[in-house]
């Protein structure tokens, strides 16, 4: 395995001095700090090798600086909740964004394109990533100040953990059954027509006409809500919609066939024509369960079984999930689990693709891998009511951990927070709460944009990175003061 001994970093200008805006200040301080513990933890280093050992040809400057640059764009990038369009244009004006990123020099600067920021993303290993984040957590857990990272006062504790779930909602509408066969209609009519612009043609009525048909009938399911008759125009439309999409499919598939045969008589590579042909078979194959579905539902008035329903014809795995909140009761994504430690660091996390389990079901796999990463078990474990179990309480005890979890039974609840310590372990899991909403609407920009569950697990991953080197910044700089303090009281 090749290691990075040294390299030439890229020079740096230095960043304009700023009066008058505090907001600013502080955050060019936080990305100061972020920027040294990256360098002094030897997290940048590993990540760099992790990437290098995989590509071929000589180690150069100029390519280590270019990881370094894609590293630091996408921890940035994380950290101020833009997308990749956007970060690209920010990153051309911000004297701040190219300091942090290594990318501007001498007044010269050519910052990455929004789908070069999207590729650095893929650069970086998933496991690599998940094992630099607890790295990061052991070095500022240390006991050893000389050695403990950010130079906290105190190394993070790692005694008291708190759980809780959420949902990670899906960048789709609304999910609605009728909905799902407009959408078909829209790409399948939109792919026919690219294939049509590259000189492919088969017999059939302009395309034009099946998208204008289409946005009709949605007009019309939309409108047979109100008045009279509206379960019997509601089932007209529908019936209309379910014959525009078998006609529709009918196209597509000859049309999917004729790009397949004859590709090479377009000006597209095999590549090319086969991201078509992807987009295209995802929807054919389908259709028929989402006219299916549709009819059941409309038509039959029958229910559909939750782990049967399409809630999108272009994201598979979410699903439906019952929060039963004000304002949420159902809610449509991934279920995510995430713990922290007292001082808002996120320990572990997991983002579940096939299922939805229960919170009870995540205690003894969650606790056993902060022990796998971290070396050792939590003294206490602290949830809502929703992961309090016999089987869990037992677990716990047999690990010699303190069992902080919210008790479902009111009078057994009402007995256990007659305990100081239980009562301020409950107190402090409220905190997890908004540590949640921060996490979800900041890091994850409140809806992960990322299309397919890989590329979202990844974003995850990439979030927590950054969100623990944003809090760990934090508590150095308010160490940093508290000592500055301290040592002016004792001068006086």
């Amino acid at each position: 395995m090749s290691n990075i001994l040294s390299f030439q970093l890229p020079l740096r200008r230095e960043l304009p001095n700023v009066y008058g805006s505090l907001d600013y200040r502080e955050q060019v301080a936080i990305y100061k700090r972020i920027d040294r513990l990256l360098a002094l933890s030897g997290v940048e280093t590993t990540l760099l090798n992790s990437v290098i050992n995989t590509r071929s040809g000589p180690i150069t400057d100029k390519l280590v600086n270019r990881i370094l640059h894609a590293l630091r764009s996408v921890i940035l990038m994380r950290l101020s909740g833009l997308d990749f369009r956007e970060f690209s244009c920010r990153l051309a004006d911000s004297a701040l964004y190219q300091w942090f990123t290594f990318c501007g020099e001498f007044g010269l600067c050519k910052p990455s394109s929004k789908s070069s920021l999207q590729r650095y993303v893929d650069w970086f290993d998933q496991k690599e990533l998940s094992d630099a984040i607890h790295e990061l957590i052991l070095q500022a857990s240390a006991q050893d100040a000389g050695v403990r990272l950010g130079e906290l006062n105190e190394s993070l504790a790692l005694d008291d953990v708190f759980a809780d779930c959420t949902c990670v909602k899906a960048n789709i509408h609304f999910p609605t059954d009728w909905v799902l066969l407009v959408d078909a209609v829209k790409t399948l009519m939109q792919s026919i027509l690219l294939i049509r612009g590259k000189g492919l043609r088969h017999r059939m009525p302009d395309p034009e006409h099946f998208l204008n048909r289409a946005n009709k009938l949605a007009i019309a399911m939309s409108a047979s809500r109100r008045g009279k008759n509206a379960r019997r125009k509601r089932k007209q439309t529908l019936r209309a919609l379910k014959k525009l999409n078998k006609h529709v499919l009918s196209h597509a598939e000859t049309y999917r066939e004729l790009l397949d045969k004859d590709w090479e008589k377009t000006e597209w590579t095999r590549k090319q024509t086969e991201q078509v042909l992807k987009r295209m078979d995802n929807v054919i194959e389908q259709l028929p369960s989402a006219i299916h579905q549709a009819h059941e539902r409309i038509i039959g008035g029958r229910k559909v079984d939750n782990a049967d329903k399409i809630l999108s014809l272009y994201e598979k795995d979410v699903h439906v999930i019952v929060r039963g909140k004000s304002g949420a009761e159902v809610e449509f994504g991934n279920k995510l689990y995430v713990t922290e430690q007292r001082d808002g660091i996120v320990l572990d996390w997991d983002l579940f693709k096939e299922e939805v389990p229960s919170d009870s079901g995540l205690v003894k796999e969650s606790v056993e891998r902060i022990k796998d990463c971290l070396g050792q078990y939590p003294q206490s474990y602290v949830t809502d009511r929703g992961f309090a179990s016999k089987r869990n309480t037992t677990y716990l005890q047999e690990k010699g951990i303190k069992d902080g979890m919210c008790a479902r039974d009111p009078m057994e609840l009402r007995e256990r927070m007659k305990d100081l310590w239980y009562k301020g372990a409950q107190k402090r899991r409220g905190s997890t709460e908004g540590r949640i909403g921060v996490f979800k609407n900041v890091f994850l920009r409140k809806v992960m944009k990322e299309k397919g569950f890989k590329n979202r697990e990844q974003a995850l991953v990439w979030s927590v990175l950054a969100h623990n080197l944003w809090v760990l910044a934090r508590m150095s700089l308010a160490d940093e003061a508290e000592r500055e303090k301290a040592a002016e009281r004792k001068a006086a």
